[in-house]
């Protein structure tokens, strides 16, 4: 089994995003933790997600915890309510399981259907994302709602530098 951790300082509001990644032959879980300070409301969230061996989603859990208490969520059976893949708002790590679920070549594009998790309001809804592959290392993540940012990824095409989002420490 592989063992992988990354850190993010966020950009668009205060805050550090840390994700760790085993992945083996069939199975890939991520477990990942954000603390977030936006004006006066501080929060974080906690997450688990389970991949099959092909990047492609069996369930998500997410707990929230802020001023008010503490909630949480599980999704399973994405495919079953027309989702593709599960984004957790803000977090740079959830734009991995698409880039490593499907094999895109540069100038090509895709289309995908994310139940998109925000935070902290712990709802879920629909969001059609689009990534166009620019370079071996950089993507372009577009949506109708939030616009285009630059995403710059390593080998394993984990984000590095999400523009306007977020930077990779160390």
């Amino acid at each position: 089994m592989r063992v992988s951790t990354y850190a993010w300082r966020r950009l668009d509001l205060e805050g550090i995003s840390f994700v760790r990644v085993e992945e083996g032959d069939d199975l890939v879980r991520v477990a990942g933790h954000e603390i977030c300070v936006e004006g006066v409301e501080a929060w974080s969230t906690r997450f688990t997600i389970e991949l099959n061996g092909r990047w492609e989603h069996n369930w998500t859990a997410v707990e929230v915890t802020a001023a008010a208490g503490t909630s949480d969520l599980r999704l399973e059976g994405l495919r079953d309510r027309d989702y593709d893949v599960v984004d957790i708002a803000g977090n740079p790590f959830t734009n991995a399981l698409v880039l490593r679920s499907h094999d895109v070549p540069i100038g090509g594009e895709i289309q995908v259907r994310a139940a998109f998790v925000e935070t902290p309001a712990l709802t879920v809804r629909p969001l059609t994302q689009r990534y166009r592959h620019l370079a071996a290392d950089r993507w372009e993540y577009a949506d109708d709602e939030y616009g285009a940012f630059e995403i710059t990824v390593d080998p394993d095409r984990v984000a590095v530098d999400y523009q306007r989002l977020a930077t990779r420490l160390g």
